[in-house]
C-alpha cells in the first residue's frame, strides 16, 4: 500500500522537482547568510564610525577646557586679579550659549543643510 509521502517523493523524483527544490532551498540559504553577513559589516562600520566620533568629541572637549583654563590664567594675570579672567571665559561661553538658544532654528536649519549637502541626494 502506497503512503501520501511516498508518493509524494514519487512525484517529485519524476518530475524533477526534488533538485529543484533543493536548489531553491540552498540559494535562499545562501541569501540569507549573505544578507546577515552585510548586515554585521554595516553595523560593526556604524559602531566603529561612532566610536572614532566620541573619542575625537572627547579629545576636543579636553583640549578646549585646557586652552579655556590657560586663556582664564592669562586674563587673570593681564587684569591682576585671581578671578576676572575666569569670569570673562565663563561669560563668553553663557553668551555663546546663549546666542545658540536664540537662534537654535537658524542654526539647526544651516547644520541640516550641510549634512543634506554633505551626504548627496536622497537615493
Amino acid at each position: 500500500m502506497f503512503s501520501f509521502e511516498s508518493l509524494k517523493d514519487q512525484l517529485l523524483k519524476l518530475m524533477k522537482l526534488d533538485t529543484l527544490l533543493d536548489s531553491l532551498s540552498g540559494y535562499i540559504e545562501a541569501r540569507v547568510n549573505l544578507l546577515k553577513h552585510e548586515i554585521k559589516e554595516e553595523i560593526t562600520g556604524h559602531i566603529s564610525r561612532v566610536v572614532i566620533i566620541l573619542l575625537a568629541a572627547f579629545l576636543g572637549l579636553m583640549a578646549l577646557g585646557f586652552i579655556s583654563i590657560t586663556i582664564a590664567l592669562w586674563l587673570n594675570e593681564a587684569t591682576a586679579s585671581p578671578y576676572y579672567g575666569f569670569l570673562i571665559v565663563s561669560g563668553f561661553y553663557v553668551l555663546t550659549a546663549l546666542l545658540l538658544w536664540g537662534y537654535r532654528g537658524v542654526a539647526a536649519a544651516m547644520l541640516q543643510k550641510k549634512l543634506r549637502d554633505k551626504t548627496g541626494p536622497d537615493a
